[in-house]
């Protein structure tokens, strides 16, 4: 590219990996600017007074911005301080509908009013795939627009041997393990009482299987009696990794788990939006996913536990598909694409 823009990361989850890989493309060919609190807030979206309070420090920082500016969809809510700015919006979330479930009913209602300006004015929309990019034209007619699936950059690969990453975690060779990391809600979104409830159901059949769950499992409530219990019933609550350490996971697992609380809108979520997935499919690990749109790439249950259990035992008797990997570096040609078209609004910072 033969221009350097300045852009203005704006989003209350700036840790997010999609936002950190943005960036990082960003940074090669952009002068990018975050504002600093973005990094010490709370990336939690509530109608509480912390997050009412992050999204009026997003604002000011976009108002008082002179160039081009990149907007997290999430936080369109600060539309009304940056309508006269140059900005991609990121539609990475099916906004609405996700309030909606979460029971954030006047941000759902603030948020359907605010998008079909937000994405009219928006001089180039990026989505994950093309369900959400299909719902984010509901809203408006979207002149330039972009899909940049959530997939992981290539370092994230490990050559690692399945029976090397077992021994190095301490799991026996012969044990067939599945795996499943999680998020911050995994009671609210990530469906972790289906998960257990149908686990129970699969050490059943194959009582030589062991599930390992990854992430924070404090908010849960569980005290070390219940955690054993759970072990001893083949679920091993692991907790969080550094992120470095789960590409070792992933090798040492006979299968790779994923699921989506019961009721959540699955139509919009598929192996494209899900860094889960596409993390498990980069190591061409077979997977089951519970809630998700069909897939090629999946085994694709819906979220009962008699369903949810027939895939898996389907996958551990080798009916699961082989995943196609993918990698971020795929989505150069279309960012490149996406910010010098914003570039083209900023013309003072043109070299």
């Amino acid at each position: 590219m033969n221009f350097r823009n300045s852009i203005l990361f704006l989003s209350h989850h700036i840790k997010h990996p999609r936002n950190k890989y943005l960036m990082e493309f960003l940074r090669k060919h952009h002068s990018v600017c975050v504002p600093e609190f973005s990094f010490t807030a709370s990336s939690t979206l509530s109608v509480s007074l912390s997050s009412g309070t992050n999204m009026l420090n997003l604002g000011l920082a976009g108002f008082g911005w002179e160039h081009t500016l990149h907007l997290d969809g999430i936080d369109v809510f600060i539309h009304s301080f940056i309508r006269n700015r140059a900005y991609l919006h990121d539609y990475h979330v099916p906004l609405v509908p996700e309030l909606i479930w979460n029971r954030l009913l006047p941000l759902a209602k603030v948020a359907h009013f605010l998008l079909p300006e937000s994405l009219s004015n928006a001089k180039v929309v990026i989505a994950p795939n093309s369900r959400m990019l299909d719902h984010a034209m509901e809203y408006a007619n979207i002149p330039e627009c972009f899909i940049v699936p959530n997939y992981p950059p290539k370092r994230f690969y490990k050559r690692i041997s399945a029976q090397q990453a077992k021994y190095k975690l301490g799991i026996p060779e012969n044990q067939t393990s599945a795996l499943f990391i999680g998020g911050t809600r995994l009671r609210e979104v990530y469906g972790i009482d289906l998960l257990l409830k149908t686990w129970f159901e699969v050490r059943k059949r194959r009582p030589d299987a062991f599930l390992y769950i990854l992430g924070p499992y404090d908010k849960l409530g569980y005290d070390p009696i219940t955690l054993e219990k759970f072990r001893e019933k083949g679920i091993v609550f692991v907790g969080r990794v550094m992120h470095t350490e789960i590409p070792t996971w992933i090798s040492a697992a006979d299968l790779c788990l994923s699921q989506r609380t019961p009721g959540f809108p699955k139509h919009f979520y598929n192996i494209h939006d899900s860094l889960k997935l596409s993390e498990y499919a980069l190591f061409k690990k077979p997977i089951v996913a519970a809630g998700y749109s069909d897939g090629k790439d999946y085994i694709s249950v819906d979220t009962d536990i008699e369903s949810y259990t027939r895939g898996i035992l389907d996958c551990i008797d080798g009916h699961a598909p082989v995943p196609t990997p993918h990698t971020w570096e795929e989505n150069i040609p279309n960012l490149r694409k996406a910010y010098e078209i914003l570039s083209t609004y900023d013309s003072s910072s043109r070299i």
